[in-house]
């Protein structure tokens, strides 16, 4: 199931249900998928009890309707959840779509009101049409370095040792 969403005024593609968080995942499948980004949106990164007996004027009935919230109520009533953002998930869905478009990391950046960096790390630095490879700054294009396991960043390549000197350790 898909849903449109619009994140600071740009209306996304569909976003399915997978794409989100494992909670929100589970607010899809009881409610829908609107009702689950709706939440994302509104409530996304608070603590909050839901009640048993769902009350007209509680913020999740408030944000996605009565009935959504009572059929909500009746899986986690009695229980604190904190809904997860998925502005993340939305913001890298929307920067995909608008690479593929063609357009710059500084554009992105611009259109979703994030740094151009920020843009990059997103998309993993990947120019429009080659997935593979990294611009190089308008020199043409170079083999993509593998991303660091520890701190998820594209290191320099080491330089080869020098066969003269000892390897201690």
């Amino acid at each position: 199931m898909r849903a449109a969403v619009s994140v600071q005024g740009l209306a996304t593609p569909l976003v399915s249900a997978e794409e989100l968080p494992p909670l929100l995942q589970e607010i899809a499948d009881l409610v829908s998928v609107s009702a689950a980004l709706t939440i994302a949106l509104q409530l996304g990164g608070r603590r909050m009890y839901i009640c048993r007996m769902m009350p007209p004027g509680h913020k999740l009935a408030q944000a996605v309707g009565l009935d959504s919230a009572r059929v909500i109520a009746d899986r986690y009533g009695g229980d604190y959840v904190v809904w997860p953002a998925a502005g993340r998930a939305l913001r890298l869905h929307e920067a995909r779509r608008l690479r593929r478009a063609g357009l710059t990391f500084e554009e992105i950046g611009k259109a979703l009101g994030v740094h151009y960096r920020t843009v990059f790390r997103l998309i993993g630095g990947t120019p429009a049409g080659v997935p593979s490879a990294v611009r190089d700054g308008g020199r043409g294009l170079r083999a993509a370095r593998a991303i660091c396991p520890v701190c998820r960043r594209r290191h320099k390549p080491r330089r080869p040792a020098d066969p003269r000197q000892l390897r201690l350790l």
